[in-house]
């Protein structure tokens, strides 16, 4: 029964992934998925837990040492390796493939191959060589997102920033409102916002390219 029960929750984490990714679960829901991949027959919710009492967060999982992951009771050697490879890999990609996106024409591209994104927007923060330190994904600009901008903003340290409006390429009367909302948040914490992007169907538009591009000016 047990069996049934664990293989159960498994497939339901699985499930979710699959249907929602991983915006719609919690970090310990998806680091426990990540390590069911790795220890197929073993519980290993608690090892997840484990992870989280241990070292507070995601990020400081993914990049803990060899030797803090074999402490954790049920993280073997190569589940330890694993852990870390992921992370090596992770940064190896970042490092080959990010673009200036100071850079208009990449910020449009970025755009273009985030268009089945399933939320309304899209913050990109960019670090002071131009490259992508982290994104937000939001479909209401309500306060529990505000906060989430301001707390990435900070814990990125980005420079620079701009938003992705998924729906239309036009610029729409609430595109005005987002857009002078979203500046007054952030324009006091003296961060720069670069760029508003409309992405519809087939084609997305950055709001430097229209008529209303002063609407980004402070």
């Amino acid at each position: 029964m047990n069996k049934f029960g664990r293989e159960g929750h498994r497939s339901r984490i699985r499930n979710a992934y699959i249907t929602n990714g991983a915006e719609t679960m919690s970090d310990v829901h998806i680091v426990e998925l990540f390590l069911s991949l790795l220890i197929p027959r073993k519980d290993v919710k608690p090892i997840a837990y484990s992870l989280f009492n241990r070292f507070g967060s995601i990020e400081k999982i993914f990049s803990a040492d060899y030797d803090e992951l074999v402490e954790i009771n049920g993280i073997g050697k190569n589940t330890a390796v694993n852990i870390m490879m992921y992370s090596d890999l992770m940064r190896r990609s970042n490092s080959s493939t990010n673009e200036d996106f100071y850079n208009s024409k990449n910020r449009l591209a970025f755009a273009k191959l985030q268009i089945n994104n399933d939320k309304k927007y899209r913050v990109v923060f960019v670090g002071g060589d131009g490259d992508c330190v982290g994104d937000f994904c939001f479909s209401s600009f309500d306060i529990v997102a505000k906060n989430c901008v301001v707390e990435n903003i900070i814990s990125h340290n980005c420079n620079s920033l701009f938003v992705i409006r998924y729906g239309s390429d036009k610029i729409l009367g609430d595109d005005v409102n987002f857009i002078s909302e979203f500046k007054f948040l952030v324009n006091p914490i003296g961060v720069n916002f670069i760029d508003y992007i409309a992405v519809g169907i087939d084609e997305c538009v950055s709001i430097n390219d229209t008529v209303h591009y002063k609407l980004l000016e402070n």
